[in-house]
C-alpha cells in the first residue's frame, strides 16, 4: 500500500519588485498531499481459505497461509500468538511478477527466515518459491518456475531443507513430461536445478502433490498422487544429489491398499526404527481413504487404519508423531456430519478416536485441510479451510491430553481487522498511531488497533468480544498514560440477536491495556442511574492523576455523567450527574473533556441550555464549580458532539454539527469564562457539512478538523471534508474532499497532528473497492504564502505550513519557466519558514515551491 508521492508544485503570485504593489491577503496553490496509510477489512488484513498447517516461529507464534486474502486476494502469510491474539499479516501477496496463492506449510529453515511456495505468479505465472524474515521484512522471490526445458511448474507443496543445508521440492507439473518435478534450491536462490522429472506409466510416479521427507538415512523420501502399475500413486525415494530414484510402492486401491497419497510421509524414530507412516485420499475397505506404514525399502506395508462414516473420509494431510508416542491426523470429509475429523491412533493401529467431528453448523470449522502442528506448549494447532463464524476458516488448538479443541481465530474477508475506525487517532509513546473500531474483530464487535505512521504494522490489539467480560463498540478514542498504558471505553456490554437483527445492552465499561495488547483489565463496569451508562467520549488524564470521562445516559436524571476512578479503577465518583434536557442544564455530553492550563474541566453537551441546543460547560476536578459557559440557539450553533480545544491565545474551540446560518454546522470560539463568544465558520454544504469532531490546532495557529459530510459540488455525493483556518476564521480552505465510491469517506474522527509533521485522521466508512470498512490516512496540506517582503537588494518569501517540513523553492521570469533552483525553505517549530533571495530579476519574478 506504499505509494510514491508525485511531486505537488505551488506556484506563488508574480512579485514586482515595487513597494507598491507587496503586500495583498495570503495565497494558497498547489494540492495537498493525501495518502492511505491503512485500509480496513478488505485489505492488507484480509485473511480467508488457510491453506496447508501452521509453523512455530523463533519467538514461539504461529505462522501459516491463506491461499486468498491480503491486498489484492492473492494470498497471505500470517501471524497469530499461540493464543489467537495478535493476528497479523507480515505479507500480502500482490499481482504482477510477485508469488501469488500460497500452498503446502511454511518451512522455518536453520536462518530463522520463513521459506515457502506459491502455485501462481512469477515471471511466468507458473509459480514460485519465496523466503522472508518472520517480521515480514527481507522478502525476495527465488524462484519463478517456467515449465520451460524440463522446468518444473505449478508447486502445490512446501519445502523441506536436509542436513545438508539445501532445500528440496516438488512441483506438481513441469518438468520434461509435465507431469511434475523433485527440484533443489539454495538459502539463496542462486542454485537450483531438477533431479527428477516424474513420466508417469507402469513403472514411475506422477503429479506430485506432497513435500518431502529426509528419511534416517539421509535419503529423500515422497508421494505422487497419480501413476504406478494402477496409476493409483506411488511411493518413492532418491539421493540428495538425484541419483538412485526408485519406486518403492504403488498403490492399486481396494480394501487392503490406499490410492491417491495426497500427503507428505513422516518417519519418527524415537525406538520404532526407520518406519514410515503416510496416508492417502482414497482406497481401503470404504475406497474413503487410508492410514499406512511401509519399511524404506518397500516392504512390510501394512493399512493400519481404513476410513469411512464416522471416522473420517478423503485424508489429504500427513498424520504427525506426538511426544505422548500416538498419532495425530484430520480427515478432509466424512465425521458425523461429512465436514471432516480430527483423530488419534497408536502407531499399531490400535486406539483409535475421534477428537473433533466438524460438526453441521460449521462453528469449529469445516475440511481441516492442513497437517497438525504440536507446538512447544505441548498443544495441537491447526486449520481449516472453511467453516467458522464467518465460513472462510479457522486456527484452532487441541489438548492430546484431554480432546479440548477451541478456536483461536475465525478467518474472514476483514481477516478479524478492525470494522468502522471511530474516535480521534492518538499517537503512543513509541510513535505508532492508535485507535478503535466500532466494528469487526474476531467476534465483530469492535477492535483496539495500532498502525505505523507509513501504514506498515498493522496489528489489532484487542477483539472484543459482545459479552460482559469485556463489552463492546468502542466509540472513542485512547488515551495514553506516562507508563504507556491505553485507557479506553466499551460501549455497550453485550449484543443479542433479534430476528435478523443485532442489538445491543448494557451500560459499557472503562478498561485499560498494554500498547502490545496484552494485560486486558475492566476498570469499571456501569450500572445506569445513578450510576454512569454508555460512554461515548474519549477519557482524560488529568493532572492529578486520576481518570475522568462522561457516560451520554446514566446518573440521577438518566441523561449522562461526568465521571472520575484513579488508574487501577478504585475510588470510581460521579462528580456530576445532568439534570435537564432544558434551560437550566445541559444533557447527554457525547465528548469527552479537556482540562484547561488553569486545571478547570470543560466540555460540551448534545443538548440542553436554554437554547435546548446543547451547551458548553465547566467544573473543577472536584465537581464543584459547575456552571454553562455557552447555550446554543440554532442560528450560533447547535448540538456540540465533539470535545472542546484550548488555543494557543487561551481560548475555548469547538464544533457543532449542525445549526448555524444553513443549519450545517459550526466552528465556534469563546473565552474560558464563557464571554466572547464568536461562529467562526458557519459550513455551507459545498465547504463541509456536519462536523462531529474536535479542532486540532498546529504551532503556527492554524486550525485543522473534518466534517462528516458535504465538500461535493453534487450534495448527494457528499461525503466529508478536511479543512484548515485561522484562530481569527480567515483563511478557511478546504484541504481534502473525500469522493463517494473512492477512498475513505464519512470521517466522524478529527485529525492528529503527528511528531513528524503530517496530519493523521480516520473515516469511519470507504476505502478500497468502495467497501464499509474504513481508512486511515494522512495528509501534508500544501503551504499558505504570505505577502513578500522587500530586502535591501532584494526580497523575503514567507510560507506558512506544518512545522517540521523542508521544501524546494524554484524562481523563473515566466509561469512557462525554465526554472531555477534557490535552494530549500525550512518550516521551524512556529510553522513559518522564511526564505530570501537577495538577486531577483529586475522587473517580476515567479516562485514556486515543492514537497517531494
Amino acid at each position: 500500500m506504499k505509494t510514491e508521492r508525485p511531486a505537488r508544485w505551488l506556484t506563488l503570485h508574480p512579485l514586482v519588485v515595487c513597494a507598491a504593489l507587496l503586500g495583498g491577503p495570503p495565497h494558497a496553490f498547489g494540492q495537498s498531499i493525501y495518502r492511505t496509510v491503512k485500509y480496513f477489512g478488505q485489505a492488507e488484513f484480509s485473511l480467508n481459505s488457510p491453506t496447508g498447517g501452521l509453523v512455530e516461529g523463533t519467538n514461539g507464534a504461529l505462522y501459516g497461509m491463506t491461499f486468498f486474502g491480503g491486498a489484492t486476494g492473492n494470498g497471505t502469510v500470517f501471524k497469530l500468538n499461540r493464543d489467537g491474539s495478535g493476528v497479523l499479516v507480515v505479507k500480502g501477496f500482490s499481482t504482477g511478477t510477485d508469488a501469488r496463492l500460497p500452498v503446502g506449510t511454511l518451512l522455518l529453515a536453520n536462518n530463522g527466515m520463513l521459506y515457502g511456495a506459491c502455485s501462481s505468479g512469477g515471471v511466468s505465472n507458473l509459480g514460485a518459491i519465496f523466503r522472508l524474515n518472520q517480521d515480514g521484512s527481507s522478502y525476495s522471490i527465488l524462484k519463478s518456475f517456467t515449465g520451460d526445458n524440463g522446468d518444473g511448474a505449478t508447486p502445490v507443496a512446501g519445502l523441506v531443507q536436509t542436513t545438508n543445508g539445501a532445500f528440496y521440492g516438488t512441483t506438481y507439473a513441469g518438468g520434461t513430461s509435465n507431469l511434475g518435478t523433485v527440484f533443489t534450491i539454495s538459502r539463496d536462490g542462486l542454485d537450483y536445478s531438477v533431479l527428477r522429472s516424474f513420466t508417469g506409466g507402469a513403472t514411475d510416479g506422477a503429479n506430485p502433490r506432497a513435500s518431502l521427507i529426509q528419511g534416517i538415512d539421509g535419503v529423500l523420501y515422497g508421494t505422487t498422487m497419480r501413476g504406478g502399475s494402477q496409476n493409483q500413486g506411488t511411493i518413492f525415494k532418491l539421493n540428495s544429489d538425484g541419483s538412485g530414484y526408485q519406486v518403492i510402492k504403488s498403490f492399486g486401491g481396494g480394501a487392503n491398499d490406499g490410492a491417491q497419497p495426497y500427503a507428505a510421509l513422516i518417519q519418527p524414530g524415537d525406538g520404532m526404527g526407520d518406519v514410515l507412516f503416510g496416508t492417502t485420499y482414497a482406497g481401503g475397505a470404504s475406497s474413503k481413504g487410508t492410514l499406512y506404514r511401509i519399511l524404506p525399502d518397500g516392504s512390510g506395508f501394512q493399512v493400519l487404519k481404513s476410513f469411512g462414516g464416522t471416522s473420517g473420509a478423503s485424508l489429504v494431510t500427513p498424520v504427525i508423531f506426538g511426544t505422548n508416542g500416538a498419532l495425530y491426523g484430520t480427515t478432509s470429509a466424512g465425521g458425523t456430519s461429512t465436514n471432516g475429523t480430527m483423530f488419534e491412533i497408536g502407531p499399531d493401529g490400535t486406539g483409535f478416536r475421534v477428537l473433533q467431528s466438524y460438526s453441521a453448523d460449521g462453528a469449529q470449522g469445516v475440511q481441516p485441510n492442513g497437517p497438525l502442528l504440536q507446538a512447544s506448549d505441548g498443544m495441537l494447532y491447526g486449520t481449516t479451510a472453511r467453516g467458522g463464524r464467518f465460513g472462510q476458516g479457522t486456527a484452532f488448538d487441541v489438548n492430546p491430553e484431554t480432546g479440548a479443541y477451541s478456536v483461536l481465530q475465525d478467518f474472514t474477508e476483514t481477516g478479524g481487522d478492525g470494522v468502522n475506525p471511530y474516535g480521534d487517532l492518538i499517537e503512543g509513546l513509541d510513535g505508532a498511531l492508535y485507535g478503535v473500531t466500532q466494528y469487526g474483530g474476531a467476534s465483530d464487535q469492535g477492535t483496539v488497533y495500532k498502525v505505523n505512521k507509513d501504514g506498515s504494522g498493522s496489528m489489532v490489539l484487542k477483539s472484543f468480544t459482545g459479552t460482559s467480560a469485556d463489552g463492546c463498540r468502542p466509540s472513542a478514542g485512547l488515551a495514553q498514560g506516562a507508563d504507556g498504558l491505553l485507557y479506553g471505553t466499551a460501549m455497550y456490554d453485550s449484543t443479542y440477536q433479534s430476528g435478523s437483527s443485532t442489538l445491543v445492552r448494557g451500560y459499557g465499561h472503562v478498561f485499560k491495556l498494554q500498547s502490545d495488547g496484552n494485560g486486558y483489565q475492566m476498570l469499571r463496569q456501569f450500572s445506569g442511574a445513578p450510576d454512569g451508562a454508555n460512554p461515548y467520549g474519549m477519557l482524560l488524564l488529568a493532572n492529578n492523576g486520576a481518570i475522568y470521562g462522561t457516560t451520554m445516559g446514566g446518573g440521577s436524571k438518566s441523561v449522562g455523567t461526568v465521571f472520575r476512578l484513579n488508574p487501577d479503577g478504585a475510588s470510581y465518583s460521579v462528580v456530576k450527574s445532568f439534570q435537564d434536557t432544558g434551560a437550566t442544564d445541559g444533557a447527554r455530553p457525547y465528548a469527552g473533556l479537556i482540562q484547561g492550563t488553569n486545571g478547570v474541566l470543560y466540555g460540551t453537551t448534545s443538548i440542553g441550555g436554554s437554547g435546548s441546543k446543547g451547551a458548553v460547560f465547566k467544573l473543577n476536578l472536584d465537581g464543584t464549580g459547575y456552571g454553562l459557559l455557552k447555550s446554543f440557539a440554532g442560528s450560533d450553533g447547535a448540538t456540540p458532539w465533539a470535545p472542546l480545544l484550548e488555543g494557543q491565545d487561551g481560548a475555548l474551540y469547538g464544533t457543532t454539527a449542525a445549526g448555524g446560518a444553513n443549519n450545517k454546522g459550526t466552528i465556534f470560539k469563546l473565552n474560558a469564562d464563557g464571554t466572547g463568544f464568536t461562529v467562526l465558520k458557519s459550513f455551507n454544504g459545498l465547504d463541509g457539512a456536519g462536523p462531529m469532531a474536535g479542532l486540532t490546532q498546529a504551532p503556527n495557529g492554524v486550525l485543522f478538523g473534518t466534517t462528516t459530510s458535504g465538500g461535493a459540488v453534487d450534495l448527494m455525493q457528499s461525503v466529508g471534508t478536511v479543512f484548515q483556518l485561522n484562530p481569527d476564521g480567515s483563511g478557511f480552505r478546504v484541504l481534502k474532499t473525500f469522493p463517494q465510491n473512492g477512498d475513505g469517506i464519512l470521517p466522524k474522527s478529527g485529525v492528529l497532528l503527528g511528531g513528524d509533521g503530517t496530519l493523521y485522521g480516520a473515516t469511519f466508512n470507504g476505502g478500497r473497492g468502495g467497501n464499509l470498512y474504513g481508512t486511515v490516512f494522512s495528509l501534508v496540506p500544501a503551504p499558505v504564502v504570505l505577502a513578500q517582503v522587500l530586502e535591501t537588494g532584494g526580497c523575503q518569501l514567507r510560507v506558512v505550513a506544518l512545522s517540521g517540513r523542508s521544501y524546494m523553492v524554484e524562481r523563473a521570469s515566466s509561469i512557462a519557466g525554465p526554472w531555477t533552483s534557490l535552494g530549500t525553505v525550512n518550516v521551524g517549530s512556529t510553522g513559518i519558514g522564511q526564505f530570501s533571495d537577495p538577486t531577483p530579476p529586475s522587473n517580476s519574478a515567479f516562485y514556486r515551491t515543492s514537497y517531494p
